[in-house]
């Protein structure tokens, strides 16, 4: 799901700017349509980690505030292109850079920690 989001985001790049930017100048109903399709992004992230969870990969935790931590990462990739591209990060290096960084954060054997709540 991390490498789909990030290429889509990476081909339609653009238009994520721009519409992550300017959602405040949008019409009611527009801001109104795109605070629901980033809920529903961090939804489908929530859910995924959830799966994760029912399967016992991932700790117990609250998938709902695991979402909300990875959806910046995502779009750290199109609203800071610049800083990829200074450093040279393709979107491949990226999904592998995120991607481990994400599991490593739910693994089950990570530890005694506490989950989130």
């Amino acid at each position: 799901m991390l490498r789909r989001h990030v290429l889509v985001t990476e081909a339609m790049q653009h238009w994520f700017y721009f519409a992550f930017l300017e959602v405040k100048a949008f019409d009611k109903d527009a801001r109104s349509m795109a605070i629901a399709e980033e809920m529903r992004t961090e939804q489908l992230i929530a859910d995924a980690i959830k799966s994760g969870i029912d399967d016992g990969i991932y700790i117990d935790t609250d998938p709902l505030i695991l979402a909300g931590l990875v959806k910046p990462l995502l779009q750290d990739w199109y609203l800071k292109r610049w800083k990829f591209r200074k450093r040279g990060i393709s979107p491949a290096q990226y999904i592998d850079i995120v991607t481990p960084f994400v599991e490593r954060s739910l693994e089950r054997n990570a530890g005694d920690r506490e989950p989130l709540r």
